[in-house]
């Protein structure tokens, strides 16, 4: 359920702040705390990640099958704008875009521990015996058989 209830909560803001990136822009348009990622790719197609980062999680609150996927980009994304947030506030001298970096970095790190909780919750305990398991009778009997 935690994990249904973060991949919603990453699905909407991923598709809301993907939205914020579409349209016309003229160069001078991008804001100075992307000015890292914007160099390397144009903000349209983060706009694009954005949006299909938060499709698939949306999609993951109901099939499981794309929870990992959706939990996995929502984290990069959120790491890369907070990585670029603190670059410009570092090198660039961007007022107070290390106030957003601390949040999108927040929100990497939680989802990693939503991540991290819910597998160790579906993994057996560590002191746990190995699962038996049956062997195939290769040679139709239960004996062993001395080397030649």
């Amino acid at each position: 359920m935690v994990r249904r209830i973060a991949l919603a909560a990453l699905g909407v803001s991923s598709i809301w702040r993907g939205s914020s990136y579409v349209g016309p822009r003229s160069p001078e348009s991008a804001p100075a705390q992307l000015a890292f990622v914007d160099q390397v790719i144009p903000l349209s197609w983060y706009a694009i990640g954005w949006i299909a980062t938060g499709i698939v999680a949306l999609v993951g609150v109901f099939w499981k099958r794309a929870q990992p996927l959706g939990i996995s980009t929502a984290i990069f994304f959120n790491l890369l704008w907070g990585s670029s947030f603190m670059l410009s506030w570092k090198f660039l001298h961007v007022p107070r875009a290390d106030v957003s970096a601390i949040s999108y970095l927040t929100i990497a790190v939680l989802a990693m521990c939503v991540a991290a909780l819910y597998e160790n919750t579906h993994r057996p305990p560590v002191d746990a015996p190995p699962p038996e398991v049956d062997l195939p009778d290769d040679e139709g009997g239960d004996t062993c058989h001395p080397l030649p």
